[in-house]
């Protein structure tokens, strides 16, 4: 017969491995984080002030620096508010929320630089102090006219020797609240550098060498994976429904840090970096985790563990469904066909949602990846997988001990029990962790902490699906019957277990 799989030889994946790594060590520091846009400074209303937060960055120890312009209408530069940069550190943000107007807030500036002015004119238009106290020290501002244009250009150095510190940069006309005229509408480009001339914000260092680390050692395990894959295909002949998923989810997770490291690699060229590779790498990763749930719940109910014989007899339920996920798709069951499209909204809701935490990435709340609406709506998603496959296997072991199971059996669904919590609830427990550390490590302890279990589990499930002498092999009725490989949902004659 003629089988078709998906093969990718080992020394492939050595090569594969090889240009990875050549591609890393060309992430080098090399431009700062920009930002650009524009903004219209005004009085606001009841909910809004005249300030414009322009952008957050997490600067290390050492000497860094924001610089930029901001241009205007030379024909608006006589304006009599006072405009200006204020940068606020990450432990006077609650107070500058909290404030309740703009003189308030911007009591709490570290550092004040006064857009259209020159080191010899700090002291502004103004008579009023609009947190002037805080003027900046370490500052080079100079203006060029171009036409009717004005760029106004400014250089701030910013040094710590204690710690990590995050830092909010507002423009901000407090003026505006006692006289509402009219302020020029004005267009910026930022760029902040890290000690060194480092792009990446602090909360992000070391990241892109987890980032090849656990690549080359999952690129070097799917080598030996279908080095397996390739001696198991010499005796069964078909690829089993179970393998076909895993090996879905796992390129989709190769794929998702190759993404994100091209993705990395572009923002240390432009400072900017390319949205939708860093929109494709989470949504690869979320699709990989949705599979890798889906495959959890079915082992739960019992897929190509349980005899099925007994199902046919009676009516069907969802845990049926999942026990036999081939009858989602058959004809004329409307349940499962009702399932089937209930788990394909599942996921386009999870992919919508992951486009909306993406689009949030520069809210000046928002500290990691999940920290957002979007982001806890996609944990409570893991948590109803999470209690979904937790009540399957109960069930299933609970049904199992009546029928006086063989000892081998019931000892896997423990350990199957506990590597599957493993897995649903990392992601939760690392972002409640995050959330109790200081802001500038929340990122780093959701994305290593996620990735690096992921890539564990993954490595687990590949071994316990392909090795012959694996305790899933022993106990599978698809494997024990031939079929594992197969078509998935298969029913097999009486199992007995290999020694």
């Amino acid at each position: 017969a003629t089988v078709s799989v998906l093969y990718w030889p080992p020394r492939e994946m050595m090569k594969l491995a090889g240009l990875v790594s050549l591609c890393a060590l060309l992430i080098l520091p090399a431009d700062a984080k920009k930002v650009s846009g524009s903004f219209h400074l005004s009085a606001g209303d009841e909910t809004h002030g005249p300030e414009y937060e322009i952008s957050k960055y997490t600067f290390a120890v050492g000497k860094s620096m924001i610089k930029g312009k901001v241009t205007y209408s030379a024909s608006d530069q006589n304006w009599m508010t006072s405009p200006a940069l204020y940068l606020f550190n990450d432990d006077k943000w609650e107070e500058y929320h909290k404030a309740p107007a703009c003189m308030d807030k911007v009591e709490a500036a570290h550092t004040v630089v006064k857009i259209g002015s020159k080191n010899e004119q700090q002291g502004g238009r103004s008579n009023i102090n609009y947190g002037y106290d805080h003027l900046a020290k370490n500052t080079k501002t100079w203006t060029t006219q171009k036409g009717n244009k004005i760029e106004w250009s400014f250089e701030w150095e910013i040094e710590h020797t204690e710690r990590s510190k995050g830092w909010f940069l507002i423009a901000a006309d407090c003026a505006l609240e006692q006289y509402n005229t009219r302020v020029a509408p004005m267009s910026f480009e930022i760029q902040m550098l890290n000690p060194g001339g480092n792009h990446l914000p602090a909360d992000e260092h070391w990241l892109p060498t987890v980032y090849v680390i656990v690549l080359i050692s999952l690129c070097f395990h799917a080598g030996y994976c279908c080095s397996v894959l390739s001696l198991t295909m010499e005796h069964h002949r078909k690829v089993h429904l179970v393998v076909k998923l895993f090996a879905i989810a796992y390129f989709l997770q190769l794929l998702s840090i190759v993404f994100e490291l091209v993705h990395q690699l572009i923002y240390s060229l432009n400072g900017r970096g390319v949205f939708a590779l860093d929109f494709f790498s989470e949504l690869a990763e979320g699709i990989c985790a949705l599979i890798i749930s889906f495959v959890l719940i079915c082992l739960a109910s019992g897929w190509t563990l349980i005899e099925q014989g007994a199902d046919a007899k009676r009516g069907q339920s969802v845990a049926t469904l999942f026990r036999n996920p081939r009858s989602l798709v058959q004809s004329g069951n409307w349940l499962g066909n009702l399932l089937a499209i209930a788990l394909v909204g599942l996921v386009a809701y999870v992919m919508f949602l992951i486009f909306l935490n993406k689009l949030s990435d520069e809210d000046f709340t928002k500290f990691h990846d999940s920290d957002s609406e979007a982001g806890t709506t996609l944990i409570r998603i893991r948590l109803v997988l999470f209690s979904f496959f937790g009540f399957s296997m109960f069930a299933t072991i609970k049904k199992l001990r009546s029928k006086s199971t063989q000892q081998n059996l019931m000892s896997f669904l423990i350990k199957l029990l506990i590597f599957g919590s493993l897995w649903f609830v990392t992601f939760p427990v690392a972002v409640t962790i995050a959330n109790l550390s200081p802001h500038y490590h929340r990122h780093r302890v959701v994305v290593i902490g996620v990735l690096v279990v992921q890539a564990i589990c993954l490595a687990v499930l590949s071994h316990q699906f392909l090795k012959d002498e694996s305790a899933y092999a022993k106990l599978s009725t698809a494997w024990e019957s031939g079929m594992l490989p197969g078509a998935g949902g298969l029913i097999s004659g009486k199992k007995t277990v290999k020694e």
